[in-house]
């Protein structure tokens, strides 16, 4: 196999530049490993050349990753992209949409006038657009069939690629998945009916995006459940219009808010292809679901007794005991009825991931805790604890970190100055207290179908340091729209760090295996294996992020 004339642009760019650090476009490859090759394919009278590549020390068919580019045409980005994809394990694959006639050399090779002339031409001819991203895709048929497995595909757009990329989830493209990226808008203003679309769709917004509002997002979402699509939306705060694309002039994603974006794209979206192309990865659990997904072999559990004022409490512990020193803690705060099989579980999943999951009693020893305490006891408990500005759910996040620093049987176990916090339904509110109080150590928290957004007490203080991953059921009544746009101008005033993550046709508590597996009419909760496998791994990739020591990702003001 050739390669392609970008690919030699490459080379020539990195070589002419004087770059004094890895170009974007160089890092995280190896181009020894690589095989590269241009795919020729039509589309009417229209020529038009795509860029494949794919890793040779992997063995075996493997899944083919389309990449729409943006307004920029095929570039040297997108051939970087084929690049890591294929690293990763898939066939990458940019496709052409304005055709040979229009140069691809190096970035903004297309002149700002002429680049809008091509776009616009093909949102003011739509038949012609998707015709055109039919025939790129359509063109896998023309790559190594002993490589590329042609009937595992997925798409990914950027830009007006995933304006593109949504058009082609409504014109019922018959693929596996596909991706949007910080889209131009949500609407080509033409679209045309198609069949159902029965793959999964995953999209990707910036805060500070221009050109669609949040109710726009609303309606987007609103669009897709009514067709029927399985999705799910993020936000990332504080990111801008084409987060994930570096320029000619600057190379380096240029502010903090791009790298996290970026970064956690990258994450999320080798989540979303790895569950796609294997979709036994999301699926009911076995019954008991507490021996599900854990190596009990090498966890060392117990408990630790402490008090919060008067209240005697026990929190539970989990570690990996094959591991030697000190790690950091997650702290786990329970939903409202309570420390239950199912935190302990989670506790576990959060050791076999090398950390020390601990289990927040938020009740105390006296009360029966677990799935079976009464109704009015939950509200009783709750309101006790959300009373006052939140000041007792606060306390005792405060008493379990505590707790976990000064326990013996942690000692030496644990990182003192590295503590996250996970909390689900009553336990996601208190999280998000708790990040508001900013206690020393806190480097991230992680709420799952929070009971509410709202602050009960004081709001977040400009350049809080502490991010926010929100993980959140569309369908969930417990948040509202209302209460989205408020958790958004909260955190955006205060220039904090956020991401918040709505999973399509998903109800409350759709991380809990005890939660009903039906959807009744009517419901208000419900288990969701797709929301549950998406949210534990970003779940997971966020952890790597606040816990590294390599990098200071999160900076809420970095310039201050």
């Amino acid at each position: 196999m050739g390669v392609s004339r970008a690919f030699v642009a490459v080379a020539l760019l990195l070589g002419t530049c004087g770059l004094s650090w890895a170009s974007p476009f160089m890092q995280l490859v190896n181009l020894t490993k690589l095989e590269e090759s241009v795919v020729e394919y039509s589309s009417g009278v229209n020529n038009f050349e795509g860029h494949f590549a794919y890793d040779t020390t992997i063995q075996g068919k493997r899944p083919v990753v389309v990449i729409i580019p943006n307004e920029m045409g095929l570039d040297d980005f997108d051939v970087w992209l084929t690049r890591r994809l294929a690293h990763a394990g898939y066939a990458g694959y940019a496709i052409d949409l304005y055709g040979t006639d229009v140069p691809r050399e190096g970035i903004n090779s297309i002149p700002e006038e002429r680049r809008s002339s091509l776009m616009s031409f093909l949102q003011n001819n739509p038949e012609e657009w998707m015709e055109r991203c039919r025939a790129g895709i359509a063109s896998v048929a023309n790559l190594d069939g002993e490589i590329a497995d042609t009937d595992k595909i997925v798409v990914i757009g950027y830009s007006f690629g995933g304006l593109s990329a949504l058009e082609m989830v409504r014109k019922g493209a018959k693929v596996d998945g596909v991706v949007s990226i910080h889209p131009t808008s949500f609407k080509s203003g033409a679209a045309i009916v198609g069949d159902p679309f029965e793959g999964r769709l995953a999209v990707f917004l910036g805060g500070e995006q221009t050109g669609f509002s949040g109710q726009d997002i609303f309606d987007l979402q609103a669009e897709f459940k009514e067709a029927g699509v399985t999705f799910e939306v993020t936000r990332f705060g504080k990111a801008d219009d084409d987060f994930w694309v570096p320029t000619q002039d600057k190379l380096e994603l240029e502010s903090i808010e791009r790298q996290i974006a970026s970064t956690r794209t990258w994450d999320s979206l080798l989540g979303f292809l790895d569950d796609v192309f294997n979709p036994e990865n999301v699926d009911y659990l076995d019954e008991p679901f507490q021996t599900t997904l854990i190596d009990e072999t090498k966890l060392q559990t117990g408990t630790v007794q402490y008090k919060e004022g008067d209240t005697n409490l026990e929190g539970f512990y989990a570690y990996d005991k094959t591991m030697e020193g000190p790690r950091p803690v997650v702290i786990i705060v329970p939903d409202w009825d309570g420390v239950g099989e199912y935190e302990l579980w989670r506790a576990k999943r959060v050791a076999n991931l090398g950390y020390v999951g601990f289990v927040a009693d938020m009740y105390g020893t006296d009360v029966a805790q677990g799935p079976t305490l009464p109704f009015q006891e939950r509200i009783k408990q709750t309101t006790t604890l959300n009373g006052n500005g939140g000041t007792g759910a606060l306390a005792r996040q405060l008493a379990a970190m505590d707790a976990a620093r000064s326990s013996e049987e942690l000692s030496g176990v644990i990182d003192p100055d590295s503590f996250a916090a996970i909390g689900y339904c009553f336990g996601g509110t208190a999280v998000l207290g708790l990040l508001r109080d900013q206690p020393d150590g806190l480097k991230g928290i992680v709420a799952y179908h929070a009971g509410g957004l709202e602050p009960a007490g004081e709001k977040v203080e400009t350049c809080n340091n502490i991010p926010a991953l929100v993980q959140n059921g569309d369908d969930d009544p417990s948040v509202t729209e209302e209460d989205i746009v408020g958790f958004v101008a909260e955190f955006n005033e205060a220039r904090a760090n956020w991401e918040f993550v709505d999973y399509g046709d998903t109800l409350h508590s759709f991380t809990n295996p005890q939660s009903p597996r039906k959807v009744e009419e009517g419901a208000r909760a419900a288990y969701s294996p797709f929301a549950d496998t998406r949210s534990w791994h970003s779940t997971k990739t966020f952890f790597e992020k606040i816990f590294s020591k390599e990098t200071m990702l999160y900076q809420a003001c970095p310039s201050e």
